[in-house]
């Protein structure tokens, strides 16, 4: 799930990790450089620069309202993503910040925050005088408020510096203060900073008291193998101090409901199976293609297991499931249970092709246990799943009986001891 404001560095690190993922690594997947001796401003230059940055957080405060759309672009060596943010402040602590994923609405005292891809659900919360503390409560981060917010409650530079660079240099000192001209003419202070990842500059307008823009050019060391990741990161924010807002500014959730935690709005948290829960249906394919419905397994006792190509340690539970389907086939085990290997999380989008890979990969496995491939995400949310391998053991009536998250030795003796005791399967009625 993403938030209103991008966390530069957050997201890399989510991005080149497997998330969710059981894996065979070490500790040190990623490396941050040895942080440069960093030089900063001497002490007049600072304290010039941090003046002009309260300034504009107390014209941002000061303002009977704020109308402000701030564009975020980053360019590495493999793409350019752009973001735009659109924020109002009015009076008495009313807010309505939305980008492409999220809204976030405050008024009168409580917080609505509404991510577009939850189509069902919504947070709702009382946060009293400050946006920026109640997306601390919620999400455990309040730089996710955006500058913009923290301005409008007059927080010190110091809190919201590393913000508005969006997070890409790491913890930023004044380095410098620069007067320039736009090609128009208008006068700009350029607060030079520096930081562990790299420098940059935010641009100042005292004709208007306001933060035109900033940027950054950023370098980490993913891997002492690999070569740095680069990335350059420009903002501008356009900002308008008016006297009031445009009335009828609506809150309109949709068909959504409101809840109060993060788990409680996360489709997988929240869907999340334990033992005697029922064991939710979801569409599936065969490796052929055609539709497979769980719900005609119910009658006779299932062993699934989930797993994806992207995870090693994930293939470890299926060499398990294909021990117990194997045994399974041979009557004098005297034990009855269907077993299928589940295909989830894998990184190709479309269908067909996802379908294709768990076939071939199946195939020069040598793996015998029927394989199923889920279709976009609808397994992983229904089952609330976050870690592979996940093996479960689901009883005639589709109640789970037993689940194993990742890799138990002991589990397939579990299983089969379960399945021994477990009266023979009746048909459906």
């Amino acid at each position: 799930m993403r938030y209103p404001v991008i966390s530069i560095i957050l997201l890399y690190v989510a991005s080149t990790a497997s998330m969710g993922h059981a894996q065979d690594v070490g500790p040190a997947q990623f490396t941050m450089p040895a942080a440069p001796e960093i030089s900063e401003a001497d002490p007049a230059t600072q304290a010039a620069a941090v003046l002009l940055l309260r300034q504009a957080a107390d014209a941002f405060r000061s303002a009977p309202a704020v109308i402000a759309k701030t564009t975020v672009v980053n360019t590495t060596a493999q793409s350019r993503k752009e973001v735009v943010v659109e924020s109002m402040f009015g009076p008495d602590g009313f807010v309505r910040i939305e980008s492409p994923d999220s809204i976030v609405d405050v008024r009168n005292g409580v917080m609505r925050l509404v991510f577009h891809q939850i189509y069902d659900r919504y947070i709702e919360v009382p946060i009293g005088n400050s946006m920026v503390d109640g997306v601390e409560a919620v999400i455990g981060d309040p730089a996710m408020a955006g500058f913009e917010a923290m301005l409008r409650e007059g927080l010190d530079p110091g809190k919201w510096l590393e913000v508005v660079m969006m997070r890409s240099l790491g913890k930023p000192v004044i380095s410098g203060l620069e007067m320039l001209q736009t090609q128009e003419g208008q006068p700009i202070n350029r607060i030079l900073v520096a930081g562990g990842y790299g420098t940059g500059w935010i641009d100042y307008r005292p004709d208007l008291k306001q933060i035109v823009g900033s940027h950054a050019e950023m370098s980490v060391v993913v891997n002492e193998d690999l070569e740095p990741f680069e990335l350059v990161m420009n903002m501008t924010t356009e900002i308008q101090f008016v006297d009031a807002l445009p009335s009828e500014i609506v809150f309109d959730p949709g068909i959504r409901t409101p809840v109060a935690t993060r788990r409680d709005l996360d489709p997988v948290t929240r869907n999340r199976r334990s033992i005697g829960d029922q064991a939710p249906l979801a569409k599936l394919y065969d490796t052929d293609g055609k539709v497979f419905d769980l719900s005609t397994t119910r009658g006779r006792h299932v062993l699934l297991g989930f797993w994806t190509s992207s995870a090693p340690v994930s293939r470890k539970g299926i060499d398990q499931l294909e021990s117990i389907y194997r045994q399974s086939l041979d009557p004098a085990n005297d034990i009855s249970v269907d077993c299928y290997a589940v295909n989830i999380m894998e990184r190709i989008p479309d269908d067909e092709p996802r379908r294709l890979q768990a076939k071939k990969f199946w195939e020069q496995a040598g793996l015998t246990v029927p394989s199923l491939v889920e279709s976009g995400q609808d397994v992983l949310t229904a089952w609330g799943i976050t870690t592979v391998p996940y093996l479960v053991l689901i009883g005639p009536d589709g109640v789970i009986i037993d689940q194993q998250i990742g890799v138990d030795e002991g589990w397939p003796k579990r299983v089969l001891r379960a399945l021994h005791r477990a009266e023979p399967d009746k048909p459906a009625e």
